[in-house]
């Protein structure tokens, strides 16, 4: 499946409040992920499981 074999992702600028479920799973190969400029409150503990991932961008959402 092609999203498993993604290495990063840009997912700025879309007004994302929460993460889809079961995201981690989608991407089990993601090194960089873009999530800067969301309005992201938290994020799933899943992210944390990524064994590849090296980077998240995270600015101006409003995680706490």
């Amino acid at each position: 499946e092609k999203t498993r074999a993604t290495q990063s992702l840009f997912l700025q600028q879309n007004r994302l409040t929460r993460v889809p479920i079961n995201f981690g799973g989608r991407f089990t190969q993601l090194r960089v992920l873009y999530f800067n400029q969301n309005q992201l409150v938290e994020l799933p503990t899943e992210l944390f499981k990524l064994q590849f991932l090296v980077k998240i961008h995270l600015q101006n959402n409003l995680i706490k």
